[in-house]
This record gives structure tokens, C-alpha cells and sequence, in this order.
């Protein structure tokens, strides 16, 4: 019998593909154990069919359902996609989740790491927002700016609390927080493995995945996406060449050669007034936390001086790069 599912919804760049390659690479023996999981592609496609309604839902009632048909005491599912479900959705997820407990759990990372990674993630989706342009809006607040939407969709806390907890009780939430810069990346699995109730020895950790790019690769990612009509490739397509080749493969590899993308410096009253928000919306929540809130207090040291992060000479080297893993890729 199923007692506890498990929903780790996001929020995304919050260490969320680091954690999920720790629970692939050790799928059978958290079964052992007595925790079942779907299928990767299935968990993705279930949970995009949860928040949109398609078919009704049918595909993530399905993936529930069997889960919950295993038998194994605990089932998980963690998709970041999920942050971005209204009440609506949330209900409609939740709904035939029917006899285990379910338990939410909410990883979250301060927003001077957050926002710089969620900008350069945009521009492996084809998003064509400068840095400039994206952090503007975000910092604005503007709720009719795109790419103030696409932020805060995925990353108001406070409103993911809400919405979650008025569905569920506040005891059935956690929030895990990403550890701050520096810290060993195991820290947060350790975390992580105490909200689901496993012992984190038991289970060999992965190197890290789905790390930022560098500035200069996101800016040269961002202009190819302009130069890019949406008529030239498909989705398919694109996923292919432009962010599993020219991204992972191409620009990945640059990171520690090139300047990370960072908030300026005169952002800084901004970054700590929203850290106080977050920590006052938890505090206040009544949910879990795993982890330690001063995790999400901004580091302002981190803050760039600089009017741009983009060097041109960095730019060019990084085309070269991925114009290297493209002609591999094709030959």
C-alpha cells in the first residue's frame, strides 16, 4: 500500500536536475528501499498535462495511478514545471492522488543566484530578452512585462506557498533551501533525502548537471535565437541542435572560463528587501523547512560593478566553441 506521495515541484534552477539525476542514477535501489518513481519523459509529459489540463488530465491521472498501484509504500515525483500550477491545476493534480498522504516539497535558491541562472536557462528556450531587459523587468515587478511574468511565474514563493497550502495543509509542505555558494553540492541532497525520508549515505551522489552557462555563451545563445525566424526549425529541431549540442555539448564546457552572468551592484537594496519577503512568507507559512533561511539572504558581495557581462572577444570565442560541437555533431 501507497502511504506517502511525494510532489517536489520546484522551484526551477534550484539545484532541481542535480536532484533528480541523484534519484535516477539510484532508481533501483530507492525501489529497494520502497520508493517508486515514473519514468523521466513520462514524468515530464504527465506534469505538463497536469498544469494545462490536456485530454482532461488523463495522462498524469494515469502516471498517478500507477504509481499508487505499485505498492510501494512511497511514490515521488519531481518536476519544477509544477511551481507554475494555479489553484485550479493544483486541484486537478491533487484530486486523484486518492489514499496516500501527499507531502509538497519546494526547493528554493536566493535570488541573486536564482534570477542571473533562470535568464540564461531562458535563452536555451529560445527567448530573445537581453539581460539588461530581463532583469529590468524582474526587479520592476512590471506583471504586464513577458519576461517579468516568466520569472515570477515560476519563482513568487510566497505565492507557490500560498496557493499549495490552501489545498493541502501547511504540515504537508516543505521547503528545502539550496545551500549557499560554495557549499559541497551533496549538502543539498542531504537535505533532500531527509524530507523523503531515506538515510543519504545510503545512495551515491552524481556531478552536478544543468549548470548555468557562462555570460558570454547565454549572450551568444540569446542573439542566435534572434537571428533564428521560429519558421527555421521545430521544436524538435531546436532541442536537438541548439541546447542539447551547442549549449550541453558546446558551451557548457566554457563556464569556468568565462564571467558568470550577475546582478549590478546598485540592485542590491532591491535583492534584500525580496530575501526579507521570501523569509518573512515562510516564517509566516507555517510549512517545513529543511535547510536554514539565512540560506536565502543575498550575498551583495556578489554583485557585479559592471554596466555589461558581455565581453565581445568572449562572445566570439564562445561561436567558435559552438560552431566546433555543431560540426562534430554533423560529421
Amino acid at each position: 500500500m501507497t502511504d506517502s506521495f511525494y510532489l517536489h515541484i520546484g522551484e526551477p534552477k534550484s539545484g532541481t536536475t542535480y536532484i533528480q539525476g541523484v534519484l535516477e542514477h539510484n532508481r533501483d535501489k530507492l525501489l529497494q528501499a520502497g520508493l517508486v518513481m515514473p519514468e523521466p519523459r513520462l514524468q515530464i509529459r504527465a506534469s505538463q498535462d497536469a498544469i494545462r489540463g490536456g485530454a482532461g488530465g488523463e495522462l498524469w491521472a494515469q502516471m498517478v495511478g500507477e504509481l499508487i498501484d505499485s505498492g510501494a509504500p512511497s511514490a515521488l515525483v519531481s518536476m519544477e514545471t509544477l511551481c507554475r500550477a494555479n489553484p485550479k491545476a493544483i486541484r486537478r493534480a491533487l484530486q486523484v492522488i486518492s489514499g496516500p498522504q501527499i507531502k509538497v516539497i519546494v526547493t528554493v535558491r536566493d535570488i541573486v543566484r536564482s534570477l542571473p541562472a533562470q535568464w540564461q536557462q531562458s535563452t536555451q528556450h529560445r527567448k530573445t530578452w537581453s539581460w539588461q531587459e530581463y532583469s529590468d523587468a524582474i526587479v520592476s515587478g512590471d506583471d504586464k512585462n513577458p519576461a517579468s511574468r516568466n520569472f515570477w511565474s515560476q519563482h513568487d514563493l510566497p505565492r507557490i506557498l500560498q496557493d499549495w497550502s490552501a489545498i493541502v495543509t501547511c504540515s504537508q509542505v516543505t521547503v528545502v533551501t539550496l545551500p549557499q555558494r560554495g557549499a559541497n553540492p551533496a549538502a543539498l541532497w542531504e537535505r533532500f533525502a531527509a524530507t523523503i525520508g531515506v538515510a543519504p549515505n545510503d545512495y551515491e551522489t552524481v556531478e552536478p548537471a544543468n549548470e548555468s552557462l557562462g555570460a558570454a555563451s547565454a549572450e551568444l545563445l540569446r542573439r542566435l535565437n534572434v537571428a533564428l525566424p521560429p519558421d527555421d526549425f521545430n521544436e524538435r529541431q531546436y532541442n536537438t541542435l541548439v541546447r542539447r549540442v551547442i549549449a550541453r555539448q558546446g558551451l557548457a564546457q566554457r563556464r569556468k572560463q568565462e564571467t558568470a552572468v550577475a546582478l549590478h551592484a546598485r540592485v542590491a537594496p532591491w535583492a534584500q528587501r525580496e530575501a526579507s519577503r521570501i523569509i518573512a512568507a515562510i516564517d509566516s507559512s507555517g510549512v517545513q523547512v529543511v535547510g536554514d533561511v539565512d540560506d536565502l539572504v543575498p550575498d551583495v558581495a556578489s554583485l557585479s560593478n559592471e554596466e555589461s557581462n558581455f565581453d565581445e572577444s568572449a562572445v566570439s570565442a564562445a561561436a567558435v566553441d559552438a560552431l566546433h560541437a555543431l560540426l562534430l555533431h554533423r560529421g
